[in-house]
């Protein structure tokens, strides 16, 4: 019984390792969604970005009323030995990976593809610490 108060003193001093923190510098831990929107039409027409931000306006804005980033970009390829050049747009969103805006940004991506006959609307999902 004399050893009892030595190891529980013992036990009490030895650190279990602990996994780092989310965000080693600081900030929030964010879900990063990033939709990149082709501005190409099937038929080689171009969406013109007054129809984009009419799109944002009438869509996106509804569906992430928290905030979004958008950014101009554009998009190479090669398709076979071509290369091939679209001019695009990218939208930013940090938010915490609950369902309502999973199922926004779904919308958002759907009804893209369905006014302009887009094949795709390219979604990427990161991890990302934030400060503001």
């Amino acid at each position: 019984m004399r050893w009892a108060p030595l190891v529980l003193c013992l036990s009490a001093c030895v650190r279990t390792p602990q996994p780092p923190p989310d965000c080693p510098l600081g900030g929030e831990l964010f879900q990063q969604t990033e939709l990149y929107f082709g501005l190409t039409r099937s038929d080689g027409n171009q969406i013109e970005q007054t129809t984009f931000d009419l799109f944002v306006e009438q869509y996106v804005v509804p569906q992430l009323p928290t905030g979004f980033t958008s950014l101009a970009g554009e998009g190479r390829w090669l398709e076979g030995a071509k290369d091939i050049r679209e001019p695009s747009r990218v939208l930013i969103v940090l938010h915490h990976g609950d369902q309502p805006v999973d199922q926004a940004l779904e919308n958002i991506r759907t009804r893209y593809k369905q006014l302009f006959a887009q094949q795709s609307v390219l979604r990427v999902d990161s991890r990302a610490c934030a400060r503001f």
